[in-house]
């Protein structure tokens, strides 16, 4: 009955992904109108079949907006074999606006182009980009001309920025906020780096542990123009030979590589020196675990001896967080699936904790953990469980913390069983910081999270079969 599933499951993934092969997002992350510059956009469709989809402009904070000169928000494009299409503002906006594109097409023979037209007479000429998690650009200031870099994230993460001179040497280092739950931020690098001297050149290096898409421009009185910026995301974490018994076909990829990689005997983690919280924490749970005899536990809570102080909060940081929040200090590995252990204890580590909304924590959350252990208990499986954190919004911060940090406005969970290819299944689940009604509803696919994480799971698969595998929400509880 399993293997008629899958095959159903593959037949209809193969359906789907012939029907959407050749879609395509074109991404601008950046845009002005008003203040003597106009956006000048063509699209053009060299395939020999006919094109559809739409441009859509947005405002910095993710809201549509209309430029004047195209007039809609939203544009459908419908391209016939080789025909181009092209838009522009008229640079009427007072004061100036600014944003980012996104161009969605039915085809991948569709290219764009968005030019900077400046009153004067410069222009810049910009081609869209791809998601990514690292770059690196050129840089350079002298007192005529200076450099800088809009940056649209697919969440309101904040970025690590990198300065290095010419001879390599790192100038700066910072995490940037950015203050507020824009998407779409533009920074000089003076901005960027304050005191830095009017007269450098070197690069600059953006990462972020969710998805973005830089464009350098370098700028002055009689320049304008953009900078190449290079994509180093695939150079983040190529097949890490990490071995242990917590991950099932592959330790979870995606996060910063500042992150700190822990790894006990009851579980794993990769914590986020930025958000202060760890992306994403990793357990096996088996029968044996379950069935020892149960330790006199507590809840001592205490900063991660593995990290330094920096990197990681302090229990006196949760004071108040109840009442100002409604959070309990929720474990993401939790204590309870491991009290008959002698490690149970680092369930308390703060590494491996998060604040969680007290319905949240105390209702579906702990009931999902406790059907963990009788899924294990009832049916003798063995099964893996990885966890973490959304910043997709912001949720206030912790009133005793003293150190930046970001407080989570939803997590994640994925439950797998079946230790072969053959036998593999999976569930996900989402959770916002509120008590969701029922736990079925909350059922998606791993590719969802994948997406709305910025992590990629089970990535030693066999490409079909991972595709197979996450592309549709799974069954709970699995059988």
């Amino acid at each position: 009955m399993r293997i008629l599933r899958r095959l159903i499951l593959f037949l209809v993934v193969l359906a789907a992904l012939s029907n959407v092969v050749e879609a395509k997002k074109l991404i601008f992350p950046h845009y002005g109108d008003g203040g003597g510059l106009r956006m000048f956009f063509s699209v053009t469709n060299a395939s020999q079949q006919r094109a559809t989809g739409a441009i859509r402009f947005f405002a910095p904070d993710g809201t549509p907006r209309s430029l004047p000169g195209i007039g809609s928000a939203v544009v459908s494009l419908d391209l016939e074999a080789k025909q181009t299409v092209q838009l522009s503002s008229d640079g009427s906006s007072d004061p100036l606006v600014t944003g980012y594109v996104e161009i969605e097409v039915n085809q991948s023979a569709v290219s764009a182009l968005s030019i900077f037209k400046m009153a004067g007479g410069l222009e810049a000429s910009v081609l869209p980009v791809e998601l990514g998690r690292r770059f690196s650009l050129f840089v350079e200031r002298d007192g005529l001309l200076d450099s800088g870099v809009a940056l649209l994230r697919s969440r309101a993460d904040p970025v690590t920025t990198r300065l290095y001179s010419l001879s390599g040497e790192m100038v700066s280092q910072a995490v940037v906020d950015f203050a507020g739950s824009d998407l779409q931020v533009a920074r000089n690098v003076g901005e960027l780096f304050m005191g830095l001297s009017e007269d450098f050149a070197g690069h600059l290096e953006l990462e972020c542990g969710c998805g973005i898409a830089p464009l350098g421009l370098r700028f002055g009185a009689s320049v304008l123009s953009t900078i190449a910026v290079s994509d180093l995301s695939g150079l983040d974490q190529a097949t890490p030979e990490i071995h242990a018994r917590h991950f099932l076909f592959g330790v979870p990829l995606g996060t910063p590589e500042s992150n700190d990689l822990i790894v006990r005997r009851i579980y794993a983690l990769s914590s986020n020196d930025a958000t202060k919280f760890p992306d994403w924490v990793a357990y096996r749970l088996d029968p044996d675990t379950l069935s020892g005899q149960v330790q006199d536990t507590d809840r001592n809570f205490r900063s991660d001896p593995h990290l330094d102080e920096d990197e990681t909060l302090e229990p006196d940081d949760y004071t108040g967080a109840n009442a100002a929040l409604g959070t309990d200090r929720g474990h993401l590995a939790p204590l309870a699936s491991f009290e008959t252990t002698l490690d149970w204890s680092e369930t308390n580590y703060l590494s491996n904790i998060v604040p969680m909304n007290s319905s949240l924590n105390r209702g579906k959350w702990g009931v999902l953990e406790g059907d963990e252990r009788e899924l294990v208990e009832d049916s003798q499986v063995v099964i893996y469980v990885v966890a973490g954190p959304l910043f997709e919004e912001p949720f206030g911060t912790l009133p005793g913390a003293d150190e930046p940090h970001r407080v989570p406005s939803g997590f994640w969970k994925i439950i797998a069983t079946g230790e072969s290819p053959e036998t593999l299944q999976a569930t996900a689940f989402l959770f916002a910081q509120q008590n969701p009604e029922t736990l079925i509803e909350r059922i998606v696919s791993v590719d969802e999270v994948e997406q709305r994480s910025g992590l990629d799971f089970f990535w030693e698969l066999d490409d079909a079969l991972e595709t197979i595998l996450e592309s549709v929400p799974g069954d709970w509880p699995l059988n």
